[in-house]
C-alpha cells in the first residue's frame, strides 16, 4: 500500500504542481485550474482507500467494502447536493472530504479486520514520499519563479515536470531504495 502510494503522489503532485499549464488547452480551461488541484488530492486519498478495501475484499470482507462503496456514494450524493451551487470548486472540495471520511473509515476498519495491517506502518513508510512531494514542490515552485518566459508554455510544463520528478525521485530512492528493490525482486520472482 505504501509502495503503491509513494508511485501515485508524484503523477498527482506534478499535475497539481503544474495544473496552470492546462491552459496550454486555451483560457477557457482557466476556471478548471484549482478545480485539477483538488482532484489531485482526491485521487490520491481515493487510491489509498481502494486498496484497502482490495485488502478487504481478499480477506473476505466483501460486505465490508460494499458498505464502504454505499457510505462514499451517500457522501458524494450529500456533497453534490449541497455544494453544486457553490460552484464546481466547491462540488471538488466536496469529493476530497467524501474520499477522506470514507477513506479514515477504511483504515479504521481495515486496522481491527486486517492481521498485520497497522496504520502507524503505513504512514511511517510513506515519510520518505512525503519528503520527496515536499521537494518537489519546493523545486517546480522555486524554478518556477525563476524562469523567463510566459507562465503557460509548453517548453514551461516540460522542464518543470522534469525537475519535479528528478526532485521526487531522488530522496525518495536514497530513503526508502531498499524496500522498492525489496518489491521489485517480490514482482519480479512472482512472475
Amino acid at each position: 500500500t505504501g509502495l503503491t502510494i509513494t508511485a501515485v503522489l508524484p503523477l498527482c503532485a506534478g499535475i497539481a504542481l503544474l495544473a496552470q499549464q492546462l491552459e496550454l488547452l486555451g483560457e477557457k480551461w482557466e476556471p478548471a485550474v484549482p478545480v485539477v488541484r483538488w482532484l489531485m488530492i482526491y485521487t490520491v486519498v481515493l487510491s489509498g482507500c481502494q486498496l484497502v478495501q482490495v485488502a478487504l475484499n481478499s480477506a473476505g470482507r466483501p460486505r465490508t467494502t460494499l458498505m464502504l462503496r454505499l457510505v462514499h456514494l451517500v457522501a458524494l450524493a450529500i456533497a453534490l447536493v449541497v455544494l453544486t451551487r457553490h460552484g464546481i470548486e466547491a462540488v471538488a472540495i466536496g469529493q476530497v472530504i467524501a474520499a477522506v471520511l470514507v477513506t479514515v473509515l477504511a483504515a479504521v476498519i481495515g486496522a481491527r479486520e486486517l492481521a498485520g495491517f497497522r496504520l502507524e506502518r503505513l504512514l511511517a513508510s510513506l515519510g520518505p514520499a512525503l519528503l520527496g512531494v515536499a521537494v518537489m514542490a519546493a523545486v517546480v515552485l522555486g524554478l518556477g519563479e525563476g524562469l523567463p518566459g510566459d507562465e503557460v508554455s509548453a517548453l514551461r510544463l516540460i522542464a518543470l515536470g522534469l525537475a519535479g520528478l528528478v526532485a521526487y525521485v531522488v530522496p525518495v530512492w536514497l530513503l526508502d531504495r531498499t524496500r522498492i528493490m525489496q518489491t521489485v525482486a517480490l514482482v519480479r520472482g512472482a512472475r
